[in-house]
């Protein structure tokens, strides 16, 4: 695999739900180890390091490859994810102006009921 010419800009790949495809049925231990040699490729062929792949999901880069044996899946950054504070969500807030008598009242239960996802 190589980045084409043709794409002058960087190429990320988004991979959601990355705890679901542990559970599908073909070896993943090969998927994650043929991103780890597209990482692996950077120093031999700088047009990998176009290339970035997204995992999304609630995997731990220790659970993506299951036998020992080979190469860790230790190339990955860990973000942890939490809800939406009052302040960020003024923008959507404001839809609800016309809607609602007390619109940041409102959308504090949303954040409420929601753990932060409105």
């Amino acid at each position: 695999m190589y980045c084409p010419k043709e794409v002058k800009q960087n190429i990320v790949i988004f991979i959601d739900e990355i705890d679901s495809v542990l559970s599908l049925k073909f070896p993943t231990d090969d998927f994650f180890a043929f991103i780890r040699a597209c990482y692996n490729q950077r120093p031999d062929n700088p047009e990998y390091n176009r290339l970035t792949f997204c995992l999304l999901g609630v995997a731990s880069p220790s659970n993506l490859i299951e036998d020992k044996q080979r190469t860790p899946f230790n190339i990955g950054k860990a973000i942890s994810l939490t809800g939406f504070q009052l302040h960020e969500v003024e923008p959507l807030e404001k839809g609800l102006h016309s809607v609602v008598s007390e619109p940041t009242a409102v959308m504090k239960e949303i954040l409420h009921w929601t753990g932060g996802q409105p």
